[in-house]
């Protein structure tokens, strides 16, 4: 796995954690949406996953997500309705 970008919606955050591990910054979810990558690794506070998750389907990105997958078991089924129909993996 090679870290290629990072999105923080904090622009100094993402630029020291980039600064750090390597890759391109992102304070611009859609900015960050358009850089070419395999897959997302969203690890953001829970409350975010449905729209990061959601963002990634709109993307065609596969997408790890890290646990609790969302709040809800209605939003979990749309989060995998959205990818099934991208053709990605969550």
């Amino acid at each position: 796995v090679q870290l290629d970008a990072a999105y923080d919606p904090d622009p100094n955050r993402v630029a020291a954690f980039c600064a750090k591990h390597g890759g391109t910054p992102y304070s611009d979810l859609t900015a960050f949406m358009r850089h070419e990558v395999d897959a997302v690794s969203v690890c953001s506070p829970v409350d975010y996953h449905d729209d990061n998750v959601l963002a990634c389907a709109a993307a065609g990105r596969h997408v790890l997500c890290e646990k609790p997958l969302t709040n809800s078991r209605a939003n979990a089924k749309e989060m995998q309705r959205q990818m099934d129909r991208a053709g990605r993996l969550l």
